[in-house]
């Protein structure tokens, strides 16, 4: 019972008839009891890790896109040792020994037929990378664990599910959504991109899952795509994205899912990629062999509100767009498996799906986007320029700030240090201008005593005596001056001009001719003696 559930058939007792050849009659034994082979062996484990990569086997002819594999080892009298051709094939891997995770080495220059799938360990992208195979195409797959998926393609090609000449187009490299330098080298040389991630569902309860993985992860490897020149990129979405309400408003309470889903197919939409948006319905209860009673049915966006379709169903519909991308170029497409379908191909199904907008449309805006987010990017080189100015001169500011307060603390402790000095110089400068003041007061003392002894000699010249008053009246013209009248104009300061004194005889006209009188050096002493009244002349002495 746990083969038949890892290998499902149309009927318990259904051979599988994948295998070709001789290998058929001895791997039917998983259907019933254990072979030869699968007791000499332990088969449980290893074909546990292999299950994604089973094909559904059965007696019908395959449907439109679905691929049986053939060539696999057992037939026309090969070994059938599941473990004969281990060792064989060299599987390709990007991740060479003691490097980091993402950096291994990838071919430059866009190759169209290499297609990179993320979730390709997942079973849906497991799927995805088998039909891809089939198709003919060069996969690289992403994986967490390298040597565990490889692993896995190993058990697969030994017994016969994948052939050897898919497994040398099949690469593994090491890939972590959440890790940019490892998207960027996954993405980097292929032409396409099949993105299948989803939040896992063992983990429903992380309410952070969705945005991380539906959300930021798938828009950051949307980004890195259409940075590396990816031309089509298809997302295996899910139904509901595009609405609210029941069914969607409850999936919606899961982190928001729906929500985080539907911002990823926006972020593609507005990439300038050529996209196919893929939209199933319900993927939990079907299993493999449901197409053999549910035919496909696509529809427009937004037009689906319920429906079931199995894991290798999208599948064969992912990998169908890749091999006709004219046919998908820009189409949300949202599928689903009825009973009461018709059956068509694939090819004839994407048909009837309308572009959103057509190709030389979404480059004309892809490029107008790019010429703005040019203009953007300069913008902001501009501003970053301006902020890094105006960072400079706000920190020079601060720089002359912290000078300038340095230069005040500085002068205040000059000020505190000259403080005592300054007081004793006021004090000695007080001092200078009591000395100068007293040198003044006794110049004009002397000059006042020279001017009243000089007025005392020409009033004794003149036989006169002065009284000690009018010595007074000398000495206060001297050391008390008048104020100075101020300029007035040259006729005015002439008419005021005192006029000059008559020529006075001298000695009373003794010696006949006049002769002008001597004017005193100090003109207040000579005013003075002016000023002195004539008395008479003493009386001659007696014999």
């Amino acid at each position: 019972a746990r083969l038949s559930r890892l290998f499902p058939c149309s009927g318990r007792n259904q051979k599988m008839n994948t295998l070709q050849g001789a290998a058929a009659p001895q791997v039917s034994a998983f259907s019933g009891r254990p072979s030869a082979i699968a007791r000499r062996v332990s088969v449980f484990g290893r074909v546990r890790r292999a299950r994604h990569f089973i094909v559904r086997a059965g007696t019908e002819k395959p449907k439109s896109g679905t691929v049986a594999l053939k060539g696999a080892p057992g037939g026309n009298g090969e070994s059938l040792n599941p473990f004969a051709r281990l060792g064989t094939f060299v599987l390709k891997s990007d991740k060479p020994a003691a490097a980091k995770p993402g950096t291994g080495s990838v071919r430059r220059g866009a190759d169209t037929n290499l297609v990179f799938v993320a979730g390709a360990t997942g079973r849906t992208g497991a799927r995805v990378v088998r039909e891809l195979l089939a198709a003919g195409c060069r996969v690289r797959a992403g994986a967490r664990n390298v040597e565990e998926a490889q692993a896995n393609v190993r058990v697969a090609l030994s017994y016969g599910l994948i052939t050897p000449e898919q497994a040398q187009r099949l690469q593994i490299v090491e890939f972590d959504l959440l890790d940019a330098a490892s998207v960027k080298s996954a993405v980097s040389g292929v032409g396409k991109v099949v993105c299948a991630v989803g939040a896992p569902e063992s983990e429903a309860l992380n309410m952070s899952n969705p945005k991380k993985i539906d959300g930021d992860g798938t828009i950051a490897l949307i980004e890195a795509a259409s940075a590396a020149g990816v031309q089509q990129f298809v997302l295996v979405s899910s139904l509901g994205t595009g609405k609210v309400g029941f069914p969607a408003g409850v999936l919606n309470l899961f982190g928001g899912v729906l929500i985080w889903k539907r911002k990823a197919e926006e972020a593609l939409e507005a990439s300038g990629m050529a996209y196919t948006i893929v939209r199933p319905g319900g993927m939990e209860r079907p299993t493999d062999d449901y197409k053999a009673t549910h035919n496909v049915v696509l529809k427009p966006r937004d037009t689906t509100f319920g429906g079931q379709v199995s894991r290798l169903q999208v599948a064969e519909l992912v990998a169908a767009t890749i091999s006709n991308p004219d046919l998908a170029v820009n189409k949300v497409l949202e599928v689903v498996a009825e009973t009461t379908a018709p059956l068509k191909p694939l090819d004839e199904l994407l048909t009837t799906i309308s572009s959103d907008i057509s190709r030389e449309a979404q480059l004309e805006r892809r490029e107008a986007a790019q010429e703005a987010r040019a203009e953007v990017e300069a913008a902001e080189t501009k501003v970053a320029a301006a902020v890094s100015a105006l960072q400079a001169a706000d920190a020079r500011v601060k720089e002359l700030a912290e000078r300038l307060k340095t230069v005040k603390n500085q002068e205040a402790d000059v000020k505190a240090a000259a403080a005592p000095v300054l007081k004793s110089g006021a004090a000695a400068d007080k001092a200078l201008q009591d000395a100068k003041a007293a040198l003044d007061k006794a110049l004009a003392q002397e000059a006042a005593a020279k001017a009243v002894l000089e007025a005392a000699r020409k009033a004794a010249g003149n036989g006169q005596l002065l009284s000690k008053k009018e010595l007074q009246d000398v000495a206060n013209q001297v050391l008390n001056p008048p104020p100075k009248p101020a300029a007035a104009a040259p006729k005015q300061a002439a008419a005021a001009a005192p006029a000059k004194p008559a020529p006075q005889p001298l000695f009373g006209g003794l010696f006949g001719a006049p002769v002008q009188a001597e004017q005193a050096a100090p003109a207040a002493p000579a005013a003075a003696a002016k000023a002195v009244p004539k008395t008479a002349p003493p009386p001659p002495p007696k014999p």
